[in-house]
C-alpha cells in the first residue's frame, strides 16, 4: 500500500516548466526513487523552504536492506486533468528485498545528469514523499503508485 504524504512545493517550484508532459528524462535529469527508513529527517524537515536538494537535510536515512538499491523510475508521464497535474510511472520491483530496520518512506526526486540541467541546483530535487505500509521480507517487494497517478499540485 502507497499513501502521498506529501509533495515538495520547493521542488516544483525550483524546476519550474522544466517537467514536460510524457517524457522520462527531464532537462538531462532522470525522475528515481530512494527508499528511506525510520531514521529519516526528510518527513520532519519537508517544509523547510530552504531544503529543496536532497543533501540539504539533515539525515536522509536510506534503507539499506539486501538487495535495495536507487530505482530509476520507467514510463514516466505527467498529466493535466483539470486543474491537478498527477505523475505516474510504472510500478517498480525491487528482487528480493531484505528486511533490514524499519522501511517508511518512498521518495521520488529528479536527479541532475546533464551539465546543463537545472543550473542552480547540483544534485538531486524532490518531488514528492510516499508513505509505505508494509515491511519488506526476502522476496520481491512492489511499489505503485494510485490508479491515476499522483497529484503531485494544482495549476492556477
Amino acid at each position: 500500500m502507497v499513501d502521498v504524504n506529501r509533495y515538495s512545493p520547493q521542488g516544483i517550484i525550483a524546476l519550474g516548466s522544466v517537467l514536460p508532459a510524457g517524457a522520462g528524462d527531464y532537462e538531462g535529469g532522470a525522475v528515481k526513487m530512494m527508499l528511506l527508513n525510520d531514521t529519516t529527517t526528510i518527513d520532519t524537515e519537508w517544509d523547510d523552504p530552504a531544503k529543496v536538494e536532497i543533501d540539504d537535510f539533515t539525515t536522509k536515512g536510506e534503507y539499506a536492506g539486501s538487495g535495495y538499491a536507487r530505482q530509476t523510475l520507467a514510463n514516466v508521464t505527467l498529466t493535466q486533468v483539470g486543474t491537478r497535474v498527477y505523475l505516474d510511472f510504472d510500478d517498480v520491483v525491487i528482487s528480493t528485498l531484505g528486511a533490514t530496520g524499519t522501511l517508511e518512506h518512498a521518495l521520488i526526486y529528479v536527479e541532475k545528469t546533464g551539465a546543463a540541467a537545472y543550473p542552480a541546483f547540483t544534485d538531486r530535487i524532490q518531488l514528492c514523499l510516499l508513505s509505505l505500509s508494509s515491511q519488506p521480507d526476502g522476496t520481491d517487494y512492489t511499489i505503485a503508485p494510485p490508479v491515476g497517478g499522483i497529484s503531485l499540485w494544482e495549476t492556477a
